[in-house]
């Protein structure tokens, strides 16, 4: 993309304060080449100092998707950057804990100090690790990181050390439903255009059985289920793909335990959730008794969650919510722990993560060496209209367009028309409606 194209993705305003940005590295190009101590001045200048004037948050509802992103004005007229701490369960929560908590904290300080801010928000309530805290709190650093890039002309995987990769393979979420031949052909056509990892979720595998019925609290029929499934797809389509299953801990852990030995036969090349949060030491057990590839991450919020199994090598991929840890500063670190260790990373990224985080997860993967597999594909016209600079996909994998900063803005006039709803209250609960046991 030319530079005049780059500039026009964040308008008139956004451009004048990348441009102005980077004029004292025009100032230095136009200089005299012998002047050399006017050069060294401007180079030990810097960017001036600038502080947070206004956190405002913005938010939308895409089909059941719940987006709650922010932009984090600057005192430099028109330059702001955009973050994301969706969390589709709790979205009021976290607008009002932004507003109230949050912003009215972060408000007057220099927008440099983003590892300073962090770790003052997340010590700030006392108890640390409450998912709503982290979503707030990640909204916001993302926020920063992109201004850091937008004053430096420069994508935020620059300011980390650059690309390892030109781009980040996907997976393909098999399609749902209870008709295996739509199953068979929604593979295939995926094949066709490039991919070559699969995740199924077994609980949509037959007539009768919903997400949240029929297999919760049977952990034989899902794991029958499971076996079948996984048996037609190698007989279709041989070991030239690699497949895996998001079981979303609905099993019990000693039937996630029989399960993981009934489909190690088929190699997937990871198995997700097989054990809720509070169930993670089973992980120790599991690696006595398969080799299986297995993924967790996603409810986690805590350090304390996940350094035990990534020190012991329980896991083979690490799957965290971004925003619900916090945000990019943290989870650079936690990936960088994780390539001490052989663990692989898998950011989850579901359609209730916003564009924004999509672009964050894709930044933050696409600078590590211990990148596995990532999560996402082409977004729809509508989140595309709403969030100009959308990452793209590229067959099965998914590409940055190079821009400062995340590369992406927020259109608040596009996402207006997609208003979110302060009612939508999802729960989840450990009994079906009569009150027999399952893992949410």
């Amino acid at each position: 993309m030319k530079r005049r194209e780059a500039l026009g993705l964040f308008g008139a305003a956004g451009a004048m304060s990348l441009m102005q940005s980077q004029n004292g590295f025009a100032q230095v190009a136009d200089s005299d080449a012998n002047d050399t101590q006017n050069a060294i001045g401007l180079a030990n200048r810097g960017l001036p100092e600038l502080t947070i004037t206004d956190v405002k948050v913005i938010q939308g509802r895409f089909g059941a998707d719940e987006h709650t992103c922010v932009k984090v004005y600057t005192s430099e007229p028109g330059l702001y950057g955009v973050g994301d701490g969706c969390n589709s369960q709790r979205a009021k929560t976290i607008k009002t804990y932004i507003e109230e908590y949050i912003a009215p904290f972060v408000i007057g300080r220099s927008v440099n100090d983003i590892e300073k801010l962090w770790n003052e928000l997340w010590v700030g309530p006392y108890w640390r690790a409450s998912v709503d805290h982290s979503n707030a709190i990640a909204a916001v650093d993302g926020a920063l990181w992109d201004i850091l890039g937008k004053r430096a002309g420069k994508p935020v995987y620059d300011l980390w050390g650059g690309k390892v990769r030109e781009g980040n393979r996907a997976f393909h979420q098999v399609r749902s439903g209870s008709d295996q031949d739509l199953r068979m052909q929604d593979i295939q056509d995926h094949i066709d255009k490039g991919f070559r990892h699969f995740r199924l979720r077994a609980s949509y595998f037959e007539e009768g059985y919903g997400w949240d019925e029929g297999f919760r609290g049977n952990d034989g029929a899902f794991t029958a289920a499971t076996v079948r499934q996984f048996q037609r797809i190698r007989d279709e389509f041989g070991w030239d793909i690699d497949v895996g299953i998001d079981v979303h801990s609905a099993l019990s852990p000693a039937g996630a335990i029989v399960c993981a030995k009934a489909i190690e036969e088929f190699r997937p090349f990871f198995v997700e959730d097989l054990f809720t949060i509070e169930d993670m030491n089973w992980h120790e057990v599991l690696r006595t008794q398969s080799a299986i590839g297995v993924a967790t991450g996603e409810q986690m919020v805590s350090n304390n969650e996940w350094i035990e199994l990534v020190a012991n090598r329980w896991i083979d991929y690490i799957r965290p919510h971004v925003s619900a840890m916090g945000g990019p500063s943290l989870v650079k670190k936690l990936l960088h722990c994780c390539e001490f260790f052989g663990v692989q990373s898998s950011l989850h990224g579901p359609g209730n993560v916003s564009p924004v985080g999509h672009a964050i997860n894709a930044h933050l993967e696409i600078c590590i060496p211990n990148f596995g597999i990532g999560e996402g594909e082409d977004f729809d016209e509508d989140r595309q209209a709403a969030y100009p600079g959308c990452p793209e996909m590229d067959g099965a994998v998914r590409k940055l367009n190079g821009l400062p900063g995340w590369g992406i803005d927020i259109d608040e006039e596009v996402i207006a028309n997609f208003p979110h709803d302060p009612d939508q209250v999802r729960m989840r609960t450990r009994y079906d409606t009569e009150g027999a046991p399952r893992n949410p």
